[in-house]
């Protein structure tokens, strides 16, 4: 009998875990991360925020394509280091996104 309220427990506590769909956490082959439609609108909400990274602030500026693209190393070390953005880190996905758009070659689409 403890043998099977002990198996019922265990599996109520594993269904009961949030699981990550894989989807989400990576495209899917053949999705393009996109430029404007995925991570300026990231890096806008995020970076290029009053009184951080947007022009006559912080260094560097990341308000345009070519300001993003110029610092895209940086931005995925610090994204990933957990040091940026100073409102706390990102979430999974969004940074799995940045490393995607670089590694597909950080097209501006």
């Amino acid at each position: 009998m403890k043998y099977i309220a002990c198996l019922f427990i265990l599996s109520v506590l594993l269904m009961a875990c949030e699981s990550e769909n894989e989807e989400d956490l990576f495209p899917p082959a053949g999705q393009t991360i996109s430029f404007s439609t995925d991570i300026q609108p990231l890096i806008q909400t995020n970076c290029a925020t009053p009184g951080c990274h947007r022009a006559n602030a912080q260094s560097p500026t990341l308000e345009t394509y070519l300001q993003i693209d110029a610092s895209k190393n940086r931005v995925k070390t610090r994204v990933d280091q957990g040091t940026m953005p100073p409102s706390g880190p990102l979430q999974q996905s969004d940074k799995d996104k940045i490393t995607a758009w670089i590694n597909e070659g950080a097209l501006n689409n």
